[in-house]
């Protein structure tokens, strides 16, 4: 704090910021051992995030699991659902709306014993309204491809599913689970769909085809067209996105361009057997195809669904999408453009096999992903399905770059990946379907609920907060600023008892310690503060012992007064001149009004005079201070 002594500053009470060089990462990885499950399904909250999942494969009683995970990913609580009838399946689609959800069961794809659409109505804290099953009158569902939408307009919510004879099944329900209205396509089986902005309902076959049929309130009116894409499809692809572009309600999807197995000729050594090669499609109100994005590819497709997603709100103009197959999150905006180079997540390859995930955006535009991990086989090709663990990771926000941070071998790694490919254009050709009324059947049914516990839950992903210790030297009663970095959802208690704030300002000597703590991970940040011992480094006075009175003020020399090397304020001043008979000739107790060398009205002679000067500063209740008599030469 050493102060050019020409300046001669008098001051008042001075704050400072200390700036210290803090980092933190936001991002997480919880590892849950002990929990069998597939087919997750994660749901965002304001403060944290729902997972459904399927706890075990082709159970016949219990339906789902939900687990509720704190903002920081820490498990809060488990529930399993369970009923003693063959009434349902396993694998679940979500629609939230506000704090109720209308959970959809449908069965594994390898299931044919099951045909029935299960319904839940449940709110965010686990707690059931009623539960019901929709089925055709011939049992023919194939649930499997079935699907969930709302018209919150409307307050009209929609099963979309398919039937074993390649039909499409479309029924239309009131919100407390009543049956409005029901149509069969006939000759397009479904696979996913969505809700433009017109109210119109678009899908996607398992194969190549996709339709729009017009909704007309609760009735499930005509079909306005159908068109067929040639030499892709849409199978084991998900959640199409709506954009509303200049007032058109375009629909973007993935599709697959082709896969090659094992016993096909590979003509390309750059694309692996058994791998899928994707890409984005966007397609206008009237079912053209206008733009879609290089090919990328994905082993394993068969296994791992592609799906789409993007933050809640209107879907008006340049948007993000965030698309993830398997275990790789590409990311692109509406116009289909690629806005970052994708990341692929990976788990400990070598003894560990993904088996299915799911991606939600939350509000401060991370993603969290869930699925489930299972060791491979020692011997032979598969999965140990008695050997598997459930992960949680959540990424840091988007201008982090959706970084997840691991600190051991098995949790999550990212890399980069640039393995885009030119492929053929996508070509489309009109075709014909029809429309047929569906009778269905509908059945109450009674899930009991179970709290689960015992989990072990291990978390190895980390927030880092660069410690950093400062002694700083201060003057008695000056103010001084310590902050740590503000960051979102972490509270911060201070040694002062201060709470929830990011920084205090203190006047007083000692030490502050601060205590940041962000999803359960604490780290102290400490900060000394101590004042000088040296006092006269805070209190020093200087006093000139000769000056040059010119007539100007502002001059530095031209009149006498006393000068600080530190500025400070005095509580007591007094400062008096004498000339060399002991007449006083100049008094003051402002310590910034100094003699100008004059005597009522008029200049004194050139010659040495006496001064006398008394001040005081009082800080933290002790008293500085100083009586100081001298001479000062006079110049003319």
């Amino acid at each position: 704090m050493k102060k050019n002594i020409t300046k001669y500053l008098i001051g008042g009470i001075l704050l400072l910021s200390l700036s210290f060089n803090l980092s933190a990462q936001l991002s997480m990885f919880n590892k849950i051992d002990t929990v069998k499950g597939f087919y997750p399904k994660l749901v965002a909250l304001d403060k944290g995030f729902l997972a459904f999942n399927s706890p075990q494969w082709l159970s016949d009683t219990v339906k789902f699991r939900l687990s509720k995970f704190t903002e920081c990913g820490d498990l809060d609580w488990t529930n399993d659902y369970s009923t003693h009838d063959n009434s349902g399946s396993s694998r679940p689609d979500v629609l939230k709306n506000n704090n109720e959800m209308y959970l959809l069961l449908k069965s594994p794809e390898l299931n044919i014993v099951f045909h029935y659409l299960t319904l839940v109505k449940i709110d965010i804290n686990g707690d059931i309204s009623w539960s019901k099953t929709f089925t055709t009158k011939d049992d023919n569902l194939y649930s499997y491809t079935s699907n969930i939408l709302f018209n919150r307009i409307k307050d009209v919510i929609y099963l979309i599913s398919g039937d074993k004879n390649g039909n499409t099944v479309i029924i239309s329900l009131d919100t407390d689970g009543n049956i409005l209205d029901s149509k069969k396509i006939n000759g397009i089986r479904h696979s996913s769909s969505v809700i433009d902005t017109d109210g119109n309902l678009i899908i996607f076959s398992d194969s190549s085809a996709y339709a729009k049929i017009h909704l007309d309130e609760e009735v499930i009116d005509t079909l306005i067209w159908a068109k067929e894409i040639q030499g892709r499809y849409f199978s084991n692809v998900n959640d199409p996105v709506i954009a509303d572009e200049n007032n058109f309600s375009n629909v973007i999807t993935a599709i697959i361009d082709t896969v090659l197995r094992k016993d096909t000729v590979n003509t390309d050594p750059s694309i692996k057997l058994d791998t899928a090669v994707y890409r984005l499609a966007k397609f206008d109100p009237d079912g053209n195809l206008v733009a879609e994005t290089d090919g990328f590819t994905a082993t394993d497709f068969k296994d791992h669904p592609a799906f789409l997603k993007v933050l809640d709100g209107p879907k008006v103009g340049i948007f993000p999408i965030f698309f993830m197959i398997h275990d790789k999150v590409l990311f692109f905006t509406s116009n289909l453009e690629k806005f970052q180079d994708p990341k692929v997540y990976e788990f400990a390859k070598d003894s560990f096999l993904l088996n299915s995930s799911s991606l939600e955006i939350c509000s401060d535009v991370s993603l969290v992903m869930s699925g489930f991990c299972y060791k491979k086989k020692t011997s032979g090709d598969g999965i140990d399905l008695n050997s598997p663990y459930m992960f949680v990771s959540k990424t840091q926000p988007s201008d982090k770059g959706f970084v997840v941070e691991s600190e051991e071998p098995v949790c999550l790694e990212d890399s980069k990946s640039g393995e885009f490919i030119n492929m053929n254009p996508t070509s489309v050709n009109n075709t014909f379907f029809s429309m047929d009324t569906l009778e269905m059947k509908v059945e109450d049914i009674e899930l009991k609920r179970q709290i689960i516990t015992g989990f072990n839950e291990e978390k190895c992903g980390k927030v880092n907060m660069t410690q950093k210790n400062d002694t700083i030297t201060l003057c008695p009663g000056e103010y001084y600023s310590f902050s740590v970095p503000g960051l979102k959802g972490a509270t911060y208690e201070w040694s002062t008892g201060e709470k929830n704030v990011s920084s205090i300002v203190v006047n007083k000597k000692g030490t502050y310690m601060a205590t940041v703590t962000l999803c359960d991970t604490v780290r102290v940040s400490t900060f000394v503060y101590q004042y000088t011992k040296n006092t006269a480094d805070c209190f020093t006075v200087y006093y000139p012992n000769a000056f040059f009175p010119t007539g100007r003020t502002d001059s530095l020399n031209s009149i006498f007064k006393v000068f600080q090397k530190e500025p400070f304020k005095f509580d007591v001043f007094e400062m008096k001149i004498f000339d060399r008979w002991g007449e006083r000739v100049f008094e003051t107790t402002d310590p910034d009004q100094g003699w100008d060398g004059t005597f009522r009205g008029k200049s004194m002679p050139p010659g040495v005079y006496l001064y006398s000067v008394h001040w005081e500063a009082i800080r933290d209740d002790e008293t500085y201070k100083d009586d100081k008599k001298g001479q000062v030469m006079l110049l003319r």
